[in-house]
């Protein structure tokens, strides 16, 4: 049986802000394969995501599915 391992790098930024949510609201931020369950659980469907180069923010773009 092979064992698979995922590596997920985040920036200082993106991590300060999932401490925070943590603390504040106790929750965390979303994953991209989130927001695609919610985006198509309302009939849409992502076309792009939009994210700055050193930005920790980003802006979903979707159509009607």
């Amino acid at each position: 049986m092979a064992l698979h391992f995922v590596v997920l790098v985040l920036s200082v930024q993106t991590t300060s802000l999932d401490i925070i949510m943590m603390a504040d609201f106790a929750s965390t931020e979303r994953t991209e394969g989130h927001w695609h369950k919610l985006v198509e659980s309302a009939d849409l469907k992502i076309t792009k995501i939009w994210t700055a180069q050193r930005g920790v923010e980003s802006l979903i773009e979707c159509e009607l599915a």
